[in-house]
Formats: C-alpha cells, sequence, structure tokens
C-alpha cells in the first residue's frame, strides 16, 4: 500500500462540471492525510479544475499560492479548456495562469488514484527540496 499523502490542498473551481471534485472526494477518503483549506496562503498544494474564460479570468488571476507552491491542474478543461477550447485553438488563457503548472493530471475525469499519485510525487519534490 502507497504511503499516506499529508498535505493542505485548495481547489479553485473555475466552472467543471464537478466531475473532477468527486473524484477527489473519493481522494479524501483514500488518503486520510489530505486536508482542503480555503486559503491559498495555508496551501501546500493549489489545484485547479475547471475551464477558464473570460468570465472568470480575474477571479483565476486572484490565485496566489505562496511561494513555492506547485500548483497542479486536473482534469482535461483545467489543462487544455477540454471540449471548451476556443475555435481558433488559443492557449494563453490556460498557460498565462500562474505560469507554468508543476504538474498535471489527465483525464475526464482522472481517477482519484492518479490525482493521489502526483500529489505524492509533489510531496516528495517538496521534503527533498527542504533537506
Amino acid at each position: 500500500m502507497a504511503k499516506a499523502v499529508k498535505v493542505r490542498v485548495r481547489v479553485v473551481n473555475l466552472g467543471s462540471c464537478n466531475g473532477c471534485e468527486l473524484e477527489m472526494l473519493d481522494l479524501l477518503h483514500l488518503e486520510p492525510g489530505l486536508r482542503l483549506c480555503e486559503r491559498d496562503e495555508e496551501a501546500d498544494v493549489i489545484i485547479l479544475t475547471g475551464v477558464l474564460t473570460e468570465a472568470n479570468r480575474a477571479r483565476a488571476e486572484r490565485v496566489r499560492p505562496r511561494s513555492g507552491v506547485p500548483v497542479l491542474r486536473v482534469g482535461s478543461c483545467g489543462i487544455s479548456q477540454g471540449l471548451f477550447l476556443p475555435p481558433d485553438g488559443a492557449l494563453d488563457r490556460v498557460a498565462a495562469l500562474g505560469g507554468c503548472a508543476s504538474g498535471l493530471v489527465l483525464g475526464c475525469p482522472p481517477p482519484s488514484t492518479e490525482i493521489a499519485e502526483t500529489l505524492r510525487a509533489l510531496e516528495k519534490e517538496r521534503k527533498s527540496a527542504h533537506t
């Protein structure tokens, strides 16, 4: 059995279908050390789900993790706009949010086990950077 993740996660839903959030609910049962937090500055990891649009751009730009806090994009919409990609294929809006993501979890929705695996890898990186 894999080691439990002990990390505080801030989930920012930019307007998803909630499939990713359902997988994260499952993740809370799989990973007893996982804690959700409401403020960016409390988080060890920021998770972004949903489609970035002009309507929610201001909200997305208010996401301000502490320096060194990874940003994880979860689900097809959070990574590449999924089915909602503009006809011109412009991904610059997605790329502009928080710079480069520290990790991507593909899928629609991605399985909770893959989200957990990515969180474990990020936590391992974070701990090794502090030693």
